[in-house]
């Protein structure tokens, strides 16, 4: 069998991470390249991402910090076969799945689909959901909004699209960061993408264009699924104009307080 000589080069961070694995485990730099490479290769066979465990690292703070949400720390534990959460040394090299991998999120309400949008970070720490946030998108379809929401270059997003016809699609996770705030406060807290979930509703926003009952009634049912979920006032389900402070006027013809009212009544 014939051999094919080979070189790999390591970049600093890798080599000094490789170099401490090896002095913590009492093994030779060698072994722990080697065991880095397969790894490496393992993981461009099942379409897995690498991370190499840091000072300070626990798999909640890890799955935090590549997905969003700490209570993800099971999908890295299951998939690396760690029995316990802080059996985890520095320097090991740990195996994950892209997010686009993960299994979609538990619906609020039935019938909704998940394209998770490219466009997000992470809430900062500590932060709680308490706002929800409603909008008109400016145009007539939610494929169009789909498609914007994916468009690399838009560096927009919503957690949740509303068609005419009452079709949601979740775009972003809620424990993640989306985009639709904008320079923002409420109860003069600023920054309200870093608190809220954000709703877009198909509508022109022009003051004329309907939103239809089957849309209206499904955005009720998901905030009051919502509100359930994150024990958020009714008082903080708001129109994007009433946190805008950049002169957004959306949602144009629909009516917060008659919206607020319903939400509390629903059973």
């Amino acid at each position: 069998m014939d051999t094919v000589p080979w070189t790999l080069e390591l970049d600093q961070t890798v080599y000094r991470q490789a170099r401490e694995c090896a002095r913590l485990k009492g093994l030779g730099l060698e072994q722990v390249v080697q065991r880095l490479l397969r790894h490496w290769v393992e993981s461009q066979t099942a379409h897995y991402d690498l991370y190499i465990v840091q000072p300070g690292d626990t798999l909640a703070r890890i799955a935090a910090r590549l997905y969003g949400d700490a209570k993800l720390y099971t999908v890295l534990a299951e998939l690396n076969g760690i029995d316990a959460s802080n059996l985890i040394r520095v320097g090991q090299v740990l195996r994950f799945p892209p997010l686009h991998s993960l299994p979609p999120p538990s619906p609020p309400v039935p019938g909704i689909e998940f394209v998770q949008s490219p466009h997000y970070d992470q809430r900062p720490p500590g932060s709680q959901i308490r706002v929800l946030v409603v909008h008109a998108t400016a145009n007539s379809t939610l494929t169009g909004l789909v498609s914007w929401f994916l468009n690399p270059e838009s560096l927009v997003s919503a957690h949740y699209g509303i068609g005419k016809d009452g079709r949601i699609v979740q775009m972003a996770r809620d424990e993640q960061r989306a985009w639709h705030a904008g320079k923002s406060v409420w109860k003069e807290v600023p920054d309200v993408n870093g608190y809220s979930i954000g709703i877009e509703l198909v509508n022109r926003n022009d003051g004329i264009d309907p939103y239809p009952d089957a849309q209206y009634r499904r955005l009720v049912s998901l905030c009051k699924a919502l509100v359930d979920r994150y024990d958020i006032q009714t008082e903080d389900i708001v129109a994007h104009r009433e946190i805008s402070l950049s002169g957004k006027d959306d949602p144009v013809g629909l009516d917060l307080e008659h919206l607020r009212q319903d939400v509390a009544a629903e059973a």
